[in-house]
């Protein structure tokens, strides 16, 4: 279980987004860095926690305009920047998957979450899932 924290307070609800027959299409959140709303923040359920720290993070983005954003957890070297993605406006729904060895459970980033998307520069982006797997518990 994934839960964002303060949804309405850290980002954008969006809706019908690409083709209609899209499943990710459907809703989604964005960022809005107009009204400062440039991170996400994501809290791990502690059952998903395993012997292992090998976790695989998938997200599901709709590539359009040109943003930059990044992945954050936490690991042994503290808040770290996994990942950095720029758009390239494709106008169509990507998913990229993170592969992480070292993660660290227990809600240390900001707000008590475990991961974050961060807005880095240009458009904002649009993300439909977030999606975890501990490597460990399979």
């Amino acid at each position: 279980n994934i839960v964002q924290y303060d949804p309405n307070g850290t980002s954008k609800g969006v809706w019908r987004i690409g083709a209609s027959t899209e499943f990710h299409g459907r809703f989604g959140r964005s960022f809005d860095n107009v009204n400062n709303l440039e991170e996400m923040f994501f809290t791990i359920d502690n059952s998903l926690e395993g012997s292992g720290n090998d976790v695989t993070i998938d997200i599901t983005y709709y590539d359009s305009g040109n943003g930059f954003w990044s992945l954050n957890t936490y690991t042994c070297k503290g808040k770290t920047e996994m990942q950095v993605v720029q758009c390239k406006g494709t106008n169509t729904w990507k998913t990229i998957s993170v592969n992480i060895s070292d993660f660290q459970f227990g809600g240390n980033l900001d707000n008590g979450s475990d991961i974050t998307l961060k807005y880095l520069s240009g458009s904002d982006t649009i993300f439909s899932t977030v999606e975890f797997t501990n490597n460990s518990k399979l």
